[in-house]
C-alpha cells in the first residue's frame, strides 16, 4: 500500500516492543477495507500518534478506534494536512498535535477502563508504598531504644 509510506520513517524511529506493535497496525491497516475511504488521513494520524500512543489495547481495537477517529474527524484532517503550514513543518503543527492529543486521550481512557476492569494485563511489578503523617524517621517501625 503506497500510504504506509507515510509512516515508514516514524515506524523505523521505533524500538522494541513499540516498533512490533505498531507494525502489527500498519500491517492491519493495510488488509482493512475501511481505510480505503481516506487512506492519507488514517496513516498521516497513526504518524502523528505512534511516540507516544498506549500499546496496551489489542491491536484490532486499536485500529477500530482510529478508524472511528478518523472518520469523525475527517473535514478537521483534510484542513490540517492541506494547510501550507502543515506542509512545510509538519511536525510543528499545532492543530494535528492537538488532534494527536485527544487520540491518545481516548486511548488512555480506554486502556485504564480495561485495566480497571480487568480485562488487560501491564504484566508489570506492582509496587506498594506505605508512608505516614507522622515523622518519616519513625515510620513503619519506631525503636523505643534510640
Amino acid at each position: 500500500m503506497l500510504h504506509r509510506k507515510l509512516i515508514e520513517p516514524a515506524l523505523a524511529a521505533l524500538e522494541g516492543e513499540r516498533a512490533a506493535y505498531f507494525g502489527q497496525v500498519a500491517q492491519r491497516l493495510e488488509q482493512d477495507p475501511r481505510v480505503e475511504l481516506a487512506p492519507n488521513l488514517v496513516f498521516v494520524m497513526l504518524r502523528e500518534v505512534m511516540g507516544l500512543c498506549p500499546t496496551y489495547l489489542p491491536v484490532r481495537e486499536l485500529v477500530d478506534r482510529l478508524l472511528e477517529y478518523v472518520a469523525v474527524n475527517q473535514t478537521r484532517l483534510n484542513r490540517v494536512i492541506f494547510d501550507p503550514s502543515f506542509i512545510e513543518h509538519p511536525e510543528t503543527h499545532t492543530e494535528m498535535r492537538e488532534m494527536g492529543a485527544e487520540f491518545i486521550n481516548q486511548i488512555l481512557s480506554a486502556t485504564f477502563n480495561k485495566l480497571n476492569s480487568g480485562e488487560i494485563s501491564t504484566d508489570e511489578k506492582r509496587v506498594y508504598r506505605f508512608s505516614s503523617e507522622d515523622d518519616p524517621m519513625d515510620f513503619p517501625y519506631h525503636d523505643e531504644n534510640e
